[in-house]
């Protein structure tokens, strides 16, 4: 039997920007909040015993920009990612031809770190005296820290029942690298004030450059 309880919060869906007043001169603020979590436990169907994952993760984004024409704004910002992934039990079972068996348990994690400054460039459309319709272009080239951790454990059963352990040093790397990021997205604004808006963005066409994590 499978079980996976997963919890998803999501704060990214609904934008805030001030200053919605889209003409020139005027300043454009906005942000994004994401925070995801995700738990299952899955048994192992030859050993029974459960495989835990766990991951978690938050993405922080202010943005603040200018409108250098009328619906038409420029700005730069900050995109922090904190990933962390975890899997404790990806158990393996060998049966020796002398009858001893061999149960190897592994706790594997890893942890991904990225701050990226970002440039973009948006256009808006006015469809109405409220809702607005717009294209954002943006870029960014950041720096990434992973961690990487493999800690096995060894389990031998001999034929007599003798039993034996080994835990062998954890494996772990931390190297830097970057990435680069490209994408265009459609969004839709609404004005609840003069200088508040309501905004929701959806993925639309993106490129990555992103380091492998092996």
């Amino acid at each position: 039997m499978k079980k996976i309880c997963s919890l998803v919060i999501i704060l990214s869906v609904f934008h805030f920007a001030g200053l919605a007043q889209y003409n020139q001169g005027k300043i454009y603020i906005d942000g994004n909040v994401n925070y995801n979590n995700d738990n299952s436990n899955v048994p192992t169907n030859q050993i029974g015993i459960p495989i835990e994952t766990k991951s978690t993760n938050i993405i922080i984004s202010p943005n603040i920009g200018y409108f250098i024409a009328n619906n038409f704004a420029i700005g730069v910002g900050v995109e922090y990612k904190s990933l962390f992934n975890s899997t404790n039990g990806a158990n393996f079972l060998f049966n020796n031809q002398d009858g001893s068996k061999v149960v190897v348990s592994e706790v594997i994690s890893s942890k991904w770190n990225e701050l990226a400054p970002t440039i973009f460039a948006k256009y808006i459309i006015p469809v109405s005296d409220k809702l607005s319709f717009s294209l954002k272009a943006k870029f960014s080239h950041g720096l990434v820290t992973d961690e990487i951790s493999d800690s096995p454990t060894t389990v031998t059963t001999t034929v007599a029942g003798q039993v034996t352990i080994t835990n062998p040093t954890v494996l772990s790397e931390k190297p830097s690298k970057q990435t680069n990021r490209f994408n265009i997205s459609p969004e839709f604004q609404y004005l609840i004030t003069d200088k508040i808006e309501l905004q929701i963005n959806f993925t639309g066409f993106s490129y990555n450059s992103v380091p492998v994590i092996n």
